[in-house]
């Protein structure tokens, strides 16, 4: 992998193929991270991978003058980024957006075994579309703040 466009495209492609692998009903954001960041590893396009990767505030307001053109992420606060991969010394993060809608077990089962005749609710329905959607587009922000305060940081994916 020569340049940081290699990595972020091999990024892309490797969380694709995960998608469009995985039939494991996922119960929240979290699984979907800890799940898909195995997968990264074992996959071995990378070096390294990481979960909930920590940039403190104070880090980029440090680095301000790196970033030319574009307001500092302007929320004011330390960054956990979902996921970073790292391959030959370059970086790229993806952030992850997991909604879920209202789903139950009719045979109300935990770990296994029936417990009786009413059914477990296993999803909730997170509604609010447009908060979720604004949520996005803060990944997306993140993710072009890193790369312009980080020169080994190419980019990154939101999904």
């Amino acid at each position: 992998m020569a340049n940081g466009s290699n990595l972020v495209a091999t990024l892309r492609k490797d969380v694709e193929s995960w998608i469009a692998q995985n039939h494991q009903l996922l119960t929240n954001e979290r699984d979907l991270q800890v799940k898909l960041a195995k997968w990264l590893e074992d996959s071995r396009d990378y070096d390294n991978v990481f979960t909930e990767y920590g940039v403190p505030f104070a880090v980029l307001l440090a680095r301000k003058p790196k970033i030319i053109g574009c307001p500092l992420f302007p929320w004011n606060n330390d960054i956990s980024v979902d996921i970073v991969v790292e391959k030959d010394g370059l970086f790229a993060a993806l952030e992850l957006k997991y909604t879920t809608r209202a789903i139950e077990d009719p045979e109300g089962t935990i770990f296994g075994e029936k417990v009786g005749s009413e059914a477990i609710k296993l999803l909730k329905n997170q509604a609010a579309t447009n908060i979720r959607m604004y949520d996005f587009w803060k990944d997306v922000r993140r993710i072009e703040m890193l790369r312009e305060t980080f020169g080994n940081v190419v980019g990154g994916l939101a999904m």
